[in-house]
């Protein structure tokens, strides 16, 4: 198929231990794409010289109150940049988020073909799978999983966006309503307008677990080791990409079977035993 073109667009505020891992893993997997930084007015100094160390263009968001500040304005910024470069795909990765295996051209055409097999399709999540439990069941014809409700319930800020098709919805990222949270605001607009959100056979990137603060709120008691490091997977190896890829499609890819810590101890591995892993994000 032919090439695509891509913005990376990654979003962060105030984590520049995470911002450098998410960093690092597009550099290391994805060293020829087309990345930009939105940076939601960070006052942590440690943030400059993360930005010098890549040197990807840098834009400064607005700020503000709740828990994601100002990030879906952001995201509309983002948006607007990847209509005006021409964009034909636009991945939204958040700054606790990383690249586990490179983008590869092949990877790219299956996702182009989830697509192509339905034009309400504009968002696949490139995510692992967090949990045994997780309501997903492969879509009819083309590879790709669903929600078992084919509405869609559920928004995410991250994931690949198919450029073309929420221009022509006039979608905006934006959000005005500070009172009901943006992902459920979004999730009722995407439905109202026919949109689908689709899960992808083939996942790139997963959320690192246990996140430093975050708009000053705490996932984990800072009791806790697992509080006090910034984790991250091992990149996935040829013999283990292959493994995953050849499995039955039946088979949601959890991030616990192909994915590897490369940094747990073994008391991080104890903590870890009994903890449901939809939870540990």
């Amino acid at each position: 198929m032919a090439q695509k073109k891509i913005l990376f667009a990654v979003f962060c505020y105030n984590r520049p231990a995470v911002l450098e891992n998410c960093l690092q893993s597009i550099a290391d997997l994805c060293p020829d794409a087309s990345v930009r930084i939105f940076d939601d007015n960070s006052s942590h100094p440690g943030m400059a010289a993360v930005f010098e160390k890549f040197g990807y263009p840098v834009e400064k968001g607005p700020g503000g109150a709740g828990r994601h500040g100002g990030l879906y304005l952001n995201m509309q910024r983002a948006f607007e940049i990847a209509m005006d470069e021409g964009c034909d795909y636009y991945l939204s990765l958040q700054d606790d988020t990383q690249l586990v295996r490179p983008l590869s051209q092949t990877v790219i055409d299956e996702y182009q073909a989830v697509f192509e097999a339905d034009e309400h399709i504009v968002q696949i999540d490139p995510r692992f799978t967090r949990s045994p439990g997780t309501q997903i069941e492969p879509c009819k014809d083309v590879a790709a999983y669903e929600d078992v409700d084919p509405r869609f319930r559920h928004y995410v800020d991250l994931g690949v966006f198919h450029v073309e098709r929420l221009r022509k919805l006039d979608w905006s990222f934006s959000v005005t309503n500070l009172v009901v949270p943006g992902e459920v605001t979004k999730a009722a607009e995407a439905a109202k307008l026919g949109m689908r959100k689709v899960s992808a056979v083939t996942p790139f990137m997963m959320q690192v677990p246990f996140p430093d603060l975050f708009r000053n709120r705490v996932r984990l008691p800072r009791l806790s080791n697992l509080a006090k490091k910034i984790f991250r997977f091992e990149y996935m190896t040829l013999a283990e990409m292959v493994e995953m890829d050849s499995r039955p499609l039946e088979e949601r890819p959890l991030f616990r079977k192909y994915l590897r810590f490369s940094n747990l101890t073994a008391f991080d591995r104890f903590l870890l035993r009994e903890r449901d892993d939809s939870k540990i994000f």
